[in-house]
């Protein structure tokens, strides 16, 4: 008889775990790039960012005299700046890529393309 319970509880665990897997069956999703540019960007933004965090300590503490602590942060500010800028830019150029590949998508529907919209 403990047999039997054994056996059922096993099964029922592999069912439960087939049941769980299931949605994996399919083919993967597909997953986006990651963008090198956007990953450096972001980094010198946070490195920028760190930087001035630290001026400012360093002013405040008295270990930074004005004249190179506002000539420093000036220098932070900018680097951070450019940076935003540029990571600005990367997501208008994104933008404007997603925006026409929508159009031609929508002008390939329009057109009666049955394979969802990639030329044959």
């Amino acid at each position: 008889m403990a047999l039997v319970l054994l056996a059922a509880a096993v099964l029922g665990s592999l069912a439960v775990v087939a049941w769980a897997l299931w949605p994996l069956r399919g083919e993967p999703l597909p997953v986006e790039s990651v963008d090198r540019r956007f990953v450096a960007l972001l980094a010198e933004r946070e490195a920028a960012l760190f930087e001035l965090r630290d001026l400012d300590g360093d002013h405040a503490d008295g270990r930074l005299g004005e004249a190179d602590w506002h000539a420093l942060r000036t220098l932070a500010v900018d680097r951070a700046a450019r940076a935003l800028a540029a990571l600005d830019a990367l997501e208008a150029d994104r933008a404007a890529r997603l925006e026409a590949a929508a159009a031609w998508l929508d002008r390939s529907d329009a057109a009666g393309n049955p394979s969802g919209g990639a030329p044959r």
